[in-house]
């Protein structure tokens, strides 16, 4: 997002984390466990890596592509999202 022209207001990690134990419909609510491990020295202090393989497994043989995360498809993405009110736009 900072590349991009979106802007957004800084948020200190604590009160981010916050936010998202308060809203357990937010998408990363299932996360927080891994992400307040990470924030506070219990993860892997910035290496977090997320593998696709199991949706790659799940998608086999379907004709579904997992399209690979380009700055094209995160222009998208940020584009559907200030469309949807989620985000500020530029």
């Amino acid at each position: 997002m900072a590349a991009s022209t979106y802007e957004l207001p800084g948020v200190e990690p604590r009160a981010w984390l916050e936010r998202i134990g308060e809203d357990p419909g937010n998408a990363a609510f299932p996360l927080l466990g891994t992400l307040v491990a990470e924030f506070t020295g219990g993860g892997s202090e910035g290496g977090l890596v997320f593998d696709p393989g199991a949706a790659d497994d799940a998608l086999a043989g379907t004709g579904v592509v997992r399209p690979e995360v380009d700055e094209k498809l995160f222009d998208a993405c940020a584009d559907c999202f200030v469309r949807e009110g989620r985000l500020p736009g530029p």
